[in-house]
């Protein structure tokens, strides 16, 4: 089962700030020898920006993605800048 929830807000007209959340949890699956095993680990993510649109065609943003995978610790953290320019 999956789900998620953005939201988008505009602080002034081009500059805005997004998030998304949303959560994946795995089915247990039969292991062949009469038991059952996890599919997968299940996971919780949250990604995030701040845009800029300068004008119609050309948008820098900064945004950022974290994950929690299930009972291990793992830090996939994802960090970027983007410039966008439509041609």
């Amino acid at each position: 089962s999956t789900y998620y929830a953005e939201a988008k807000y505009a602080f002034v007209p081009g500059v805005y700030a997004a998030a998304r959340w949303n959560q994946m949890w795995f089915s247990r699956i039969a292991d062949g020898q009469g038991g059952s095993k996890k599919w997968d680990y299940d996971v919780e993510r949250l990604d995030a920006a701040v845009g800029i649109h300068f004008s119609k065609g050309v948008l820098a943003k900064v945004y950022g993605q974290w994950n929690d995978v299930g009972p291990i610790e793992f830090d996939a953290g994802l960090y970027g800048i983007q410039f966008c320019l439509d041609f």
